[in-house]
């Protein structure tokens, strides 16, 4: 099986490199002697384009009911680094947040969706998946579902680095139906949450 590159407006990867990432910074200080607890809240999901937050399947190739399983893939987005987290001395945990909409216009079909995160876009759907999530649809079914990531060491060590690279896939099965599946699978909301010591003088 061949995963389908989705890239609707043929944007380059990583146009939007240049903005910056909406951030919410909150702080308490600890009891040790110039040391503070910082919390970081990123909006992932607004740097996204719609070619990344959002994969259409069903159109370009058509999916046959009862045939074989397609995958189609996002680009993949470079999003830099914001400086408040440059700022701290040690990452204590991130929380990831997302919100995912599984909508099937025709046909039968299981339709996984996953969310990749690695330190390079070189060879990111290699990784294992940060969010692995799988619906059973049917013909002009919708299903919302929120997601919630923590305790994953992988991700703390992603937001040491100067960038994250940032991509999505969809696996649809076709159920035993013969009706042609389409549908969409959209990402309403992505923010992480970090957790951060931060030496003040």
């Amino acid at each position: 099986m061949t995963p389908i590159d989705q890239n609707r407006s043929g944007m380059r990867r990583g146009a939007h490199s240049a903005r910056s990432l909406p951030v919410l910074l909150f702080s308490i200080a600890l009891a040790a002697c110039g040391t503070t607890l910082v919390t970081i809240r990123i909006d992932i999901g607004s740097f996204l384009s719609a070619d990344e937050s959002s994969i259409d399947y069903g159109t370009d190739p058509v999916i046959p009911g009862n045939g074989p399983t397609v995958e189609i893939r996002t680009p993949v987005e470079i999003i830099p680094t914001p400086e408040e987290i440059n700022q701290v001395t040690q990452i204590e945990a991130v929380e990831i947040r997302a919100l995912a909409e599984f909508r099937n216009d025709t046909g039968t079909a299981t339709v996984s969706y996953r969310i990749f995160f690695d330190h390079t876009e070189d060879h990111i759907f290699d990784t294992t998946p940060v969010v692995d999530e799988r619906v059973d649809l049917g013909p002009g079914s919708t299903s919302q579902t929120e997601i919630l990531i923590e305790g994953d060491y992988r991700l703390m060590d992603l937001f040491e680095g100067d960038e994250i690279a940032f991509a999505s896939e969809i696996e649809v099965i076709p159920g035993e139906d013969e009706e042609n599946i389409a549908g969409r699978v959209e990402l309403i909301e992505l923010t992480a949450q970090i957790t951060a010591a931060r030496e003040t003088e």
